[in-house]
């Protein structure tokens, strides 16, 4: 187990942050940062095929900051992801971003929003929820500004999504 910390950032290219084997990490305040810029592959796994895991933080943002960046992203299966600050996925231009939620993988938003493709040309960002679970969400916007296409949420083989807010597509 990790406790602390303000702030987890993965930048660059092909940066891969993982938690598994009932590792438990706790970033009480901290922001999660996956790409920043043109930086891009970037991923942070939560569980995998052992005991399950655990990460908690504040608000998460996919990629950082505004830029061209793409296929960063959270996968979690077999384990859980509390989030305390909201989820922003595929900014402005970023394409291609993703959160997936697989077998045994819990997304706990506690009451935050979630929004992709949060603003700009940001294309093709996705999420997937697999047989896993998304819950305690207070609004999703897909598509938060001109130019935002295709890009999608999928609930599929039993997955669920609790959410309790409005629900925008197009906004």
């Amino acid at each position: 187990s990790f406790a602390g910390g303000n702030i987890l950032a993965i930048n660059g290219n092909y940066g891969v942050y993982q938690v598994t084997d009932g590792g438990k990490i706790y970033l009480s305040a901290g922001n999660i940062l996956l790409g920043q810029g043109t930086s891009s592959d970037n991923t942070l796994f939560v569980g995998g095929s052992g005991a399950s895991s655990y990460f908690s933080g504040n608000l998460i943002q996919i990629p950082q900051t505004t830029g061209t960046g793409g296929r960063n992203g959270i996968s979690v299966t077999n384990g859980t992801l509390d989030c305390f600050g909201g989820i922003n996925l595929g900014r402005t231009t970023a394409s291609q971003n993703f959160v997936r939620v697989f077998a045994n993988g819990l997304v706990n938003m506690n009451d935050t929003s979630f929004v992709i493709a949060d603003g700009g040309a940001s294309i093709g960002n996705f999420v997937t929820i697999d047989q896993g679970v998304m819950t305690n969400v207070n609004g999703i916007t897909i598509g938060n500004a001109a130019g935002a296409n295709s890009n999608s949420m999928s609930i599929i083989n039993g997955g669920q999504l609790w959410n309790r807010g409005a629900l925008t597509v197009g906004n």
